[in-house]
């Protein structure tokens, strides 16, 4: 990203100026990881006192969250009068201040704004009691309204929120359905058939008067996200184009069905000086399910694949902590500083956002609890934050496209049309393999199970020349697709054969990971640009400079056990550092292309630079 476009924010501590906000950082200013607070406008005293006492917790401003229709007990959440308020008290201490509008769509039925309007309709009929229909005139217009009025609040940032999106808004999970937006879809695409037919199609992946229904209806579904996006933006301009739009999204892989037409977005949500916010999430995670599918791990791969389809000059990645609300009991702060690194060093965002100030502000405000933990910590982040900037995510690919879902087969509903495994690699993660979420820094390509199915003959054949890792089921799929076998001259591994099998937990033994790691070595001429060996599970990411004279390799371990036996090998011969966080200081463990780590504490991360030796 070029930091000409990055908003800086620098602290001038005194008892009665907190801190200045510089307008645009220069050239030569120095990029920080941010972190924001999204708060409530409640009990202002006690956040007015958290920002004393916490500065660097809140040097790069506070989102305020209006949830307007939310109920939460406290009535003034949804004041219009008290955003105001809230707002003009702190701005008049020189603290940034951005406007959270939840919900544009609805992430829930109860969460949004838009009684007395069309209501979204689902495949199954069920409609909403709030949701409105996202392409009605009434709906659009009271957006235009809205965005207008809070833009007149002079926020640096407005804010989408939450997940906006088009599917899964419980009762509605594929909106909108209803008999407008039908007709509307007839016209456009030229496939007039009923609801109900309508949804076989779908479902079924049908061509109806020579027209790919799912295709036309996923296309569909997507411009009605970029025309609430463009109502709001152009709302946002007319009053102030100082004014950024955010947007907040989550999980790539689940809005196949209606993809975030993203270039349209940034375009759209760019303020005069060319900045555009996303705050990337994806799931819920605590302490009792450190493994489930909603994990930490799983929630960084596509915030991961979310920033690598975003990034870009002026584009400023921020990344979202679940707290809901922060509770000491459910999720511990070793877990939520790994996540901030996570988002870091695997994902590669430019900072985070924490759900932490909500109704039990008492807790939050206790030492070790998350604002004072994270604003301890700060120094750490910034540090980690200094290598990966400039640099560029290297290693393996796990193949993902938003056009795996118009490949998906026929499924009794609409709700089983699912990703077809683009997530069945994740126990490789666990491995101490580099993944990068940006293809054009792979070494390999990964696939697994079906997702290949959205590849085209040309792609395969291209990548078999560069080097492809594939289970069981993925390699099958290529035969098909090629009307070929694999044969010795593509550069291929396959794995987990047995029954046609997909990637599975077996990976985890010592046995099939190294043959596995050394499978992928070979294809990259001997090497992969990083690998670690250790008996704990350990994420990985490396991330390389323009000119290939220095890298940084983080690790996470992601285990209950420390790792004390960590090697780590590159591809080259290196002079390797390990970084101490706390203070930005190196220390040497030495020179060649293979070294014995430190001890990697349990559920922490450790960054690794390496300086290439001529």
């Amino acid at each position: 990203m070029n930091s000409k476009y990055v908003k800086c924010k620098i602290g001038l501590f005194s008892s009665i100026t907190l801190f200045a906000v510089c307008a645009l950082a220069q050239e030569t200013a120095v990029p920080r990881f941010r972190q924001h607070h999204r708060v409530f406008a409640v009990e202002r005293d006690k956040i007015d006192a958290a920002c004393k006492k916490y500065p660097n917790s809140f040097r790069d401003g506070i989102i305020v969250a209006t949830f307007v229709g939310l109920q939460i007990g406290k009535p003034q959440v949804r004041e219009f009068a008290n955003h105001k308020e809230f707002s003009d008290f702190f701005k008049s201490k020189n603290i940034d201040m951005q406007m959270c509008l939840s919900s544009t769509i609805g992430h829930k039925d109860e969460w949004t704004f838009s009684n007395g309007m069309p209501k979204m309709t689902g495949a199954n009929g069920v409609t909403a009691k709030n949701n409105a229909c996202p392409r009605s005139p009434e709906f659009l217009a009271y957006i235009k309204d809205l965005f207008r009025k809070y833009a007149a609040l002079k926020p640096s940032v407005i804010w989408f929120d939450d997940d906006f999106r088009m599917p899964h808004h419980p009762p509605v999970d594929y909106a909108c359905f209803c008999d407008s937006c039908i007709a509307r879809f007839a016209v456009e695409s030229g496939v007039e058939i009923p609801r109900k037919e309508l949804v076989e199609a779908i479902r079924l992946g049908s061509t109806v008067n020579g027209v790919n229904v799912r295709r036309a209806w996923r296309d569909y579904s997507s411009r009605a996200l970029t025309d609430i996006a463009s109502a709001a933006a152009d709302a946002v301009h007319a009053v102030d184009d100082s004014i950024a739009i955010g947007y907040m999204v989550c999980n790539p892989g689940g809005h196949g069905y209606a993809p975030p037409d993203f270039k349209s977005w940034i375009e759209k949500g760019r303020n005069r000086d060319g900045v555009v916010y996303f705050r990337h999430g994806s799931g819920v995670y605590n302490d009792f399910t450190p493994y489930a599918y909603d994990s930490i791990l799983m929630k960084n791969i596509s915030i991961g694949r979310l920033c690598a389809m975003t990034e870009g000059p002026g584009v400023i990645n921020l990344t979202e902590e679940v707290t809901c609300p922060y509770n000491r009991r459910t999720k511990s702060m070793k877990i939520t500083f790994l996540e901030a690194a996570l988002n870091l060093g695997l994902a590669g965002a430019d900072g985070i956002t924490y759900d932490a100030i909500k109704p039990n502000l008492d807790e939050q405000l206790k030492e070790n609890a998350i604002v004072s933990y994270m604003h301890q910590r700060d120094g750490e982040l910034q540090h980690m934050y200094a290598l990966v900037r400039g640099t560029r995510q290297i290693g393996v690919y796990p193949f993902f496209s938003r056009d795996i879902w118009l490949k998906n087969e026929p499924r009794r509903s609409m709700r089983e049309i699912s990703l077809l495994g683009v997530d069945g690699w994740r126990p490789l993660m666990y491995l101490g393999i580099p993944f990068t979420f940006r293809e054009r820094g792979a070494s390999l390509l990964l696939l697994t199970y079906k997702g290949v199915r959205a590849m085209s003959v040309e792609e395969i054949e291209g990548w078999l020349k560069r080097g492809v890792v594939a289970d069981g089921s993925a390699a099958l799929e290529v035969e098909r697709i090629l009307k070929r076998k694999l044969l010795k001259t593509d550069k291929a591994a396959v794995f987990c054969k047995d029954n046609d099998g997909r990637w599975n937990n077996d990976v985890w033994g010592l046995e099939a990971s190294l043959r596995i790691k050394n499978s992928m070595d070979m294809l990259c001429g001997g090497r992969m640009p990083s690998r670690v060996d250790t008996a704990v599970r350990m994420a990985q990411s490396t991330w390389d400079s323009a000119e290939g004279t220095e890298r940084a390799v983080f690790l996470f371990n992601m285990d209950f056990d420390d790792s004390t036996d960590a090697r780590l090998t590159v591809d080259g011969m290196y002079r390797a550092e390990v970084l101490d966080a706390a203070t930005g200081s190196y220390s040497l463990i030495g020179e060649g292309d293979s070294f014995k780590l430190p001890t990697i504490p349990a559920w922490s991360p450790m960054a690794v630079r390496l300086v290439k030796i001529d």
